[in-house]
């Protein structure tokens, strides 16, 4: 999982870790998880609004569709 991932990693001594993902479907308090495990950073796709949001994907999108 990215808490075990991203625990691991600061075990290792790493400074930052960042999370990358397609779909930011974060639920129940998910998000704040991650982060209390480390994770300095969530990005995702606009597919799912919220916080994570940070890379539009409509050109993609719209393109594949045409």
């Amino acid at each position: 999982s990215i808490i075990k991932a991203a625990q691991f990693l600061k075990k290792q001594k790493c400074k930052r870790v960042f999370v990358a993902c397609t779909h930011g479907l974060l639920v129940e308090g998910a998000e704040k998880k991650i982060r209390k495990a480390g994770v300095s950073r969530i990005i995702s796709t606009n597919t799912i609004p919220g916080n994570t949001s940070k890379v539009d994907v409509s050109g993609i999108l719209a393109k594949s569709v045409q």
